[in-house]
C-alpha cells in the first residue's frame, strides 16, 4: 500500500493540535490522541456546516434584496412613465387651446 505524505503543520493548524502530538498520533497512536484529534475535526466540521448555512442564508437575503430592488425600480419607472404621459397630454391640451 502506498503511503501518503502528511502535511503535519497544516493539520496542526487546522485541527488545533500541536505538531508533536500529531507526529505521535501518526507514529504511535493512543486512544487519547485519536479522541482529541477526532474532537477537533468534529469542531471544524460543525464550524464548516455553520458557515455553509450562513452563506446560504446570505445568498437568499441577497436574492430577495435584488428582487425587491428590481420591483421597486419597475414601480418607479411605471410612475415616471405615467407622469410623463400625463404631462404630454396636458401639453397637447394646452397647445390645442392656444396656450404656448
Amino acid at each position: 500500500m502506498a503511503t501518503m505524505a502528511l502535511d503535519l503543520p497544516y493539520l496542526s493548524t487546522y485541527a488545533n493540535i500541536s505538531e508533536p502530538d500529531l507526529l505521535t498520533l501518526v507514529q504511535n497512536p493512543s486512544t487519547e490522541l485519536v479522541t482529541s484529534f477526532l474532537e477537533q475535526i468534529i469542531i471544524k466540521a460543525q464550524d464548516y456546516e455553520r458557515l455553509k448555512a450562513d452563506r446560504l442564508r446570505a445568498d437568499v437575503e441577497l436574492e430577495n434584496a435584488v428582487r425587491n430592488g428590481e420591483l421597486h425600480a419597475r414601480t418607479l419607472k411605471a410612475n415616471v412613465d405615467k407622469a410623463l404621459a400625463e404631462a404630454q397630454a396636458l401639453r397637447k391640451q394646452l397647445n390645442e387651446e392656444g396656450w404656448e
